[in-house]
């Protein structure tokens, strides 16, 4: 008989280091979650021993199963485990589409590098808006003289461009 091990650890005893994306979450990570929550112990006990394939698989079941697999009996409990794992989720997305998404790739982009404008060329007059794609302002474009024909004549002096 081998002995019980603890969570966390691997075979070798060596700590194992927390898996930072929900989807790749394995019953141990879950069953921690649900403790922060302030889920009963027995559900995250019973949520430790079923092998779940991820958070998604969690979210997919239905509230009888949740109530018959893991203990889950009152609607309160099944609706806050539901909305803070898919919180987590759209936060984990979130934050890697922002990850994956640099400036330098922007200006190395063989297609939109040349319509870049220079700083200097660009006056910020007024906040439009702000939401999903970030800070929208108004401004005022100032071509430096011999610039238009950089851009291949698109842009005039003195008219107004949409940017």
């Amino acid at each position: 008989r081998t002995p019980a091990r603890a969570p966390g650890l691997k075979k070798d005893r060596q700590p194992r280091l927390p898996i930072r994306t929900p989807i790749l979450w394995t019953e141990d990570e879950v069953a921690a979650f649900l403790s922060c929550l302030g889920i009963s112990v027995e559900v995250c006990l019973r949520v430790q021993q079923r092998k779940l394939k991820g958070v998604v698989q969690l979210l997919e079941m239905s509230n009888s199963e949740m109530r018959r697999e893991f203990g889950l009996t009152t609607p309160v409990e099944r609706l806050v485990v539901r909305h803070a794992l898919k919180r987590l989720l759209d936060a984990d997305r979130w934050e890697n589409s922002v990850r994956g998404h640099k400036v330098g790739d922007l200006l190395s982009d063989s297609v939109l590098s040349k319509f870049i404008v220079p700083t200097e060329e660009l006056k910020l007059v007024t906040k439009i808006s702000q939401g999903g794609y970030g800070t929208v302002y108004r401004g005022v474009l100032e071509l430096a003289a011999g610039r238009s024909a950089t851009c291949g004549g698109s842009l005039r002096r003195g008219r107004s461009q949409l940017v």
